[in-house]
């Protein structure tokens, strides 16, 4: 209880005392009953704060997040993460001359700037990109998450940085591999087209698209056997509506044929349709190629894979946060995480398990096989690579970390977890896979070409 609180206590108690001679004895007990239950809210309220404090500080001192509190432009808490991460000890932060600005890189300072100037007046903010700058000069990207709160009787915003770096590298590195391989795709001199199983054009490369004389637009969504290169005569149609049928099947398709170019030329290519099949070996994409076997200078230069435009990582928002007791029951979770469980709102997970959910039971077994070993052995596992299928019937892949939760006497008590949705991301794994074995496939036969050539025109 505070000093002032006191104070005011003891004149009440001087003021019942001076008039004790005009107060009934039961009118007294009454005033120090009164007294009593005052007294006994303020230390309930009191210890109700300081219990709040206390999980507070036991959920963001163990995040993988960092987390600060500012209150009028001075940070007043900042866990260990944020000097794990950022080289700052605590005293740094909490000093009067210490600007948590300073820490946003200069060219993203002025959206900072702007947002906290909307904080002051009131106003919550969506989630940011920043760039933050540690100690010693490293650059990571992240997202910040802030929240106007009340702190200690006070206002204030509550800030959550997400370290996003490692995305941003892959979603770089994905960028250039689709350039990369764009190049490739257009300006290989071979005939390629990527078809949907009902022998739809999807993607045609640039070679076949000049020898036709088309554009994307002029085949785009077309049946294949409709287009230009094909209607030499019915017969060669039929046959590659027929072959097309035959990959949908999952058969691999090989024949000699001519095709049609701009201008009534013609081309003789040897031409395959390949099938390509998902991990449950259903048919989900036909590949096919078309080899000049009447021109050998055609297959002079190097021949590679084509792949598909890879899908842009998804894009950046906050993690799927939840925190577990000791039996894995859910006592917590963000926004996210309650939408993708299906429960609508956080405060509806309290109480519930892995089971009541729309994952399946192999994936809810597994999801507390994790917890346990974590808990059991008190140390995080990051990274775990796990199915779940999500409400509405989805099918998702995570990447998920976990640490221990501990009390104030060290023992577990639970777990906090945090994951990403890289479904995305298994995807364009499995369409690399797929475009490896095109390019091989590429590769051989414009060896035999080659040596073919080489046969036939001997120095």
């Amino acid at each position: 209880m505070s000093p002032r609180r006191d104070k005011k206590n003891a004149k009440r108690t001087r003021q019942v005392s001076r008039h004790s001679d005009a107060v009934s004895p039961q009118a007294l007990r009454k005033a120090n009953q009164k007294l009593r239950l005052e007294v006994l809210r303020q230390k309930q309220k009191i210890q109700g704060l300081l219990e709040d404090e206390r999980e507070f500080r036991i959920l963001t001192e163990q995040s993988p997040n960092m987390t600060f509190i500012n209150q009028k432009g001075r940070v007043v808490y900042a866990n260990k993460r944020c000097e794990e991460v950022m080289g700052y000890k605590a005293k740094e932060y909490y000093a009067a001359h210490f600007n948590f600005l300073d820490l946003v890189h200069p060219e993203d300072a002025p959206l900072a700037r702007r947002n906290f100037a909307a904080h002051k007046k009131g106003l919550e903010v969506p989630p940011c990109e920043y760039r933050v700058v540690t100690k010693k000069g490293k650059v990571i990207h992240s997202i910040i998450t802030t929240k106007l709160i009340i702190h200690h009787g006070k206002p204030g915003v509550l800030g959550i940085i997400t370290n996003i770096s490692e995305r941003k590298l892959g979603e770089d590195r994905e960028r250039e591999a689709t350039r990369r391989l764009q190049a490739i795709f257009d300006s290989t001199f071979q005939f390629i087209a990527l078809l949907s199983p009902d022998g739809k054009v999807i993607k045609v490369n640039h070679s076949a698209l000049k020898f036709g004389g088309l554009t994307p637009q002029d085949v785009q969504n077309e049946y294949f056997w409709n287009c230009r290169w094909w209607t030499i005569s019915r017969k060669i149609q039929r046959e590659l509506k027929k072959a097309v049928a035959q990959a949908a099947r999952g058969e691999f398709v090989r024949y000699p044929v001519e095709v049609l170019g701009k201008k009534g030329v013609t081309l003789s290519i040897d031409f395959s349709i390949k099938p390509v099949k998902d991990q449950k070996g259903r048919v989900v994409l036909l590949t096919a190629e078309g080899h000049d076997v009447s021109e050998l200078k055609l297959a002079e230069s190097s021949m590679r894979a084509s792949k598909e435009f890879l899908e842009l990582v998804i894009n950046s928002v906050p993690d799927f946060v939840f925190w577990k007791d000791r039996n894995s029951v859910y006592i917590w979770c963000n926004e996210n995480f309650a939408k993708a469980a299906g429960v609508g709102s956080p405060e509806n997970i309290v109480g519930k398990t892995d089971y009541d959910f729309s994952w399946k039971k192999e994936e809810a077994d597994f999801f507390r096989k994790c917890d346990r070993r974590v808990m059991e052995n008190d140390k995080a596992e990051y990274h775990i690579i796990e199915p779940q299928l999500q409400s509405g019937g989805r099918q998702a892949w995570l990447d998920t970390s976990k640490v221990p939760l501990h009390d104030e006497e060290g023992n577990v008590i639970g777990i906090l977890g945090a994951y990403s949705d890289i479904t995305e991301r298994k995807k364009t794994e499995e369409l690399l896979t797929v475009t490896d074995e095109i390019y091989a496939r590429i590769m051989e036969n414009d060896v035999k070409n080659r040596i073919q050539g080489l046969a036939n025109n001997p120095v």
